[in-house]
């Protein structure tokens, strides 16, 4: 995704196979999309603000790339995270799970 900014949200065996050639080869193109250059590079960024606990320039990178409308108080919404991440991105190595900080940040947005 973040290479060549194609993504496949359900992959599978029954939705890729690997060709003798080594490549990949879509089956199922339902789910599939592509992230624009300035998407893959906020991506990046995204992660970088929070393995830096940096939730204001977290929050304004929302903000420039569209996903918080310009004008919304964001000053909520740093303290959310503030209050609500650190507890998922405390776990060990061996107990982290994305999942839970996908649902916390869900749920603060």
């Amino acid at each position: 995704m973040l290479g060549n900014g194609f993504f496949h949200a359900d992959p599978h065996g029954g939705n890729l196979l690997a060709t003798d050639d080594e490549k990949l080869c879509y089956l199922d193109f339902g789910m599939m999309s592509h992230v624009a250059p300035n998407q893959r590079y906020g991506i990046i960024l995204a992660v970088v603000h929070l393995v830096n606990r940096d939730w204001e320039a977290m929050v304004n990178l929302y903000v420039r790339l569209g996903f918080i409308p310009l004008g919304t108080d964001t000053g909520v919404i740093v303290k959310a995270l503030e209050d609500g991440l650190p507890d998922v991105l405390d776990s060990t190595v061996a107990d982290f799970n994305f999942t839970s900080v996908i649902r916390e940040l869900g749920s603060i947005m």
